[in-house]
């Protein structure tokens, strides 16, 4: 007798094993809206202002949009995150399903408002574990619009998740690309500060994210993308044979599009950006509004902040080059090899991290050029990648200023310009430079 076939779908295989249990909250009780959704977006709110979660959709069509705010908290003794559940909910018609109140809007009075779906892990018995924080917010909401969009509920086929100091675009919505190898959008972003103090901090802050992502780029690593959760839009498809967003209370914007990239393409979109409120904050231990308080207290910010150096993406740039010449090598790929064991600056941290005995490890078996290229990008990731910068930082070029960018293969400006221009122009020139380098289309 053959064997019986598993015909379950990926996704339906991650609702009925992995995904939080609100999705299934939300599944049992959705037939009270009785609607199908165009679009829909994710919003963790911890110690936000109501004003601040309306105003995200202040510039979206909200007609066929469905905004899931999972109010989140580790202490019940919040009284700023638990009153978001009354506030949020006022003008709109409520039925309470457990932790979840669905909020629809044909009674909403004062204008056009999304349909609003409110989860609460922030009241006595429904607090969000410290450790887990943000990330589990995240994975609450986009697990319910997976189940959406599996039940035929939800029919853009991107789960969108934001943060309650960002704007949307009202174009936000138009990028959509139809083709499946596609796993996330990474929008374009852009920090409006909120104090004339933080207008250097965050000018420098921005500049540090950009030119990460466009040295990554330019040195032809996969992982060239900012990782910023509030502007990410990801495959309902691909979330789900991820198994969601981590349940990290930091980096869990960095470890989801690190999971993503290994299934498919992370896309940079060349649309609007959204704006973000650059504003000091410690809701999370690693974070925007932690990095601009370090660079505000620095006494001369524009001197003192430093970047990665330049050198270290060339020398990404190299290593990649023989990884490739490793993947595209004859048989066991034993000469190739040789060339980066024996490399004076790349040998030693092939050894150390690993790297050299997973190549001859995956070359022992002889795979095909591609599928010998694709195991090297998925283990040498976004963190080896991370690791990597940061050992030749530590063993060859330190780290640079503001200036040494200048000295980047990537970056092309007349010495004189540079001379005569001021930090403040040259830091704005180089943001310029950096943003097209991810999201030009060109």
């Amino acid at each position: 007798m053959a064997p019986v076939q598993n015909s379950r779908s990926p996704t339906d295989k991650y609702l009925s094993g992995y995904a939080e249990p609100e999705a299934d909250r939300v599944r049992d009780n959705i037939a009270l809206f009785g609607k199908v959704y165009r679009h829909a977006v994710v919003i963790p709110a911890c110690r936000e202002q109501a004003a601040d979660i309306q105003g995200v959709w202040q510039h979206l069509e909200t007609a066929g949009l469905l905004v899931v705010v999972v109010v989140n908290s580790p202490s019940s003794g919040d009284p700023v995150t638990r009153s978001l559940l009354a506030t949020l909910s006022q003008g709109y018609r409520v039925h309470s399903a457990d932790c979840v109140l669905f909020c629809t809007a044909e009674a909403a009075r004062g204008g056009s408002k999304p349909d609003l779906l409110l989860v609460d892990r922030c009241t006595p018995g429904r607090e969000i574990p410290a450790r887990q924080g943000v990330g589990l917010a995240r994975k609450i909401g986009c697990d319910i619009l997976v189940s959406l969009r599996e039940m035929g509920l939800l029919e853009s086929r991107w789960i969108a998740t934001t943060d309650a100091d960002a704007i949307l675009p009202a174009d936000y919505f138009s990028y959509s690309p139809a083709s499946p190898e596609i796993a996330a959008i990474v929008h374009p972003f852009k920090h409006n500060p909120t104090t004339s103090a933080l207008e250097t901090p965050v000018a420098l802050y921005e500049l540090h994210m950009l030119h990460y992502a466009a040295a990554l780029r330019w040195a032809g690593s996969p992982y060239g993308y900012p990782t910023i959760g509030s502007t990410i839009r990801c495959s309902a498809e691909h979330c789900a044979r991820v198994r969601g967003f981590p349940k990290r209370n930091t980096g869990e914007d960095f470890y989801l599009l690190n999971k993503l990239r290994k299934t498919g393409l992370v896309q940079p979109a060349d649309v609007a950006p959204v704006i973000i409120t650059g504003r000091l904050s410690d809701r999370v231990p690693i974070g925007t509004g932690q990095a601009l308080g370090r660079i505000a207290a620095m006494e001369a910010p524009l001197t003192d902040f430093l970047f990665d150096h330049p050198g270290s993406f060339s020398s990404l740039k190299r290593l990649l080059s023989l990884l490739g010449d490793i993947a595209q090598g004859e048989s066991d790929r034993t000469a190739e090899i040789e060339v980066l064991a024996q490399d004076p600056e790349l040998g030693a941290f092939a050894t150390s991290s690993g790297l050299l005995a997973r190549i001859r490890s995956a070359a022992s078996r002889q795979p095909a050029g591609a599928v010998m290229h694709k195991h090297l990008m998925d283990w040498f990731d976004a963190l080896k990648t991370r690791q990597f910068i940061h050992w030749m930082r530590d063993h060859h070029y330190g780290s640079s200023d503001l200036n040494g960018l200048f000295e980047a293969g990537y970056v092309n400006l007349p010495a004189s310009q540079i001379q005569s221009a001021s930090p403040e122009t040259l830091a704005a020139w180089l943001g310029s430079r950096f943003y097209q380098m991810i999201y030009s289309a060109d």
